[in-house]
């Protein structure tokens, strides 16, 4: 399951490199799913994480297709 997304921002840095931040709704609504992507020259990093205590002991995410199509999945 994906869910809605909020917002997102893309932040070019210095030498070429950018964050990018894209924030999700929780399957409750009372929290958040954010994605991070770092890509600096030297500093490859991907990541997505629920910031919900409630969503974080019942989901867990799928990475089979990669960190871009994540999906949710109940634990």
């Amino acid at each position: 399951m994906r869910t809605k997304q909020l917002n997102s921002s893309l932040s070019l840095q210095f030498g070429g490199g950018s964050e990018e931040w894209i924030e999700f709704a929780c399957p409750c609504g009372n929290g958040k799913i954010i994605e991070q992507h770092c890509s600096i020259p030297g500093v490859y990093e991907h990541d997505v994480t629920i910031i919900c205590d409630h969503c974080k002991q019942n989901y867990t995410f799928d990475l089979s297709k990669g960190i871009r199509a994540w999906e949710l999945i109940e634990k």
